[in-house]
Formats: structure tokens, sequence, C-alpha cells
């Protein structure tokens, strides 16, 4: 009595699904990390060479979009892993 997890038609689907989000998420990803840079080498940007923002306050203002950007990142991993688990703890209706 040997089990194959390879023909077992749950496992396959949850590969397929853990598959899909591993992309999904690695799209997320670099679409984030060029959002962010982008905006933050713009604030770079006004704060040292266009001198549109006083250097002391532009700190603050590099700072803010950071902590920002990371709590939108880890909320929006938190979410993502969430919904993995539910779809994966869903019963198979096939």
């Amino acid at each position: 009595m040997s089990h194959s997890s390879d023909t077992d038609p749950s496992d396959a689907g949850a590969k397929e699904l853990a598959r899909q989000r591993q992309e999904q998420m690695s799209r997320f990803f670099v679409a984030f990390a060029v959002v962010e840079g982008l905006l933050l080498a713009g604030s770079v940007i006004a704060i040292y060479v266009l001198e549109l923002i006083d250097p002391a306050l532009g700190i603050w203002v590099l700072l803010g979009i950071a902590v920002i950007g990371g709590t939108v990142l880890s909320s929006c991993i938190l979410s993502a892993n969430r919904r993995s688990q539910r779809e994966l703890d869903k019963p198979d209706l096939s």
C-alpha cells in the first residue's frame, strides 16, 4: 500500500495553486519595488538636487515614504498568505 502524491489530484491542485500564487507575488514584488524606488528617487531628487524641500525636513519625508511602503508591503504579504491558506484549507468539491 503505497501512496503516490504524484497522482493525487488534490495534491496536484494544491501545487498548481501554490505555483500561481508564487508567480502572482513575484509580479507584485517587482511592481512594488519599481514604484517604491521611483518614489524614493523622485523624493531624493526633489530634496537634494532641486532643493524643493529643506533637507532637514526631507529626511522625514524619506522616512515616511519608507515606513508607509513597509507597512503596505507587510499587509499585502499577510493578506496573500491568509488568502492562500484559506484556499488550501477549502474542501475539494470535485
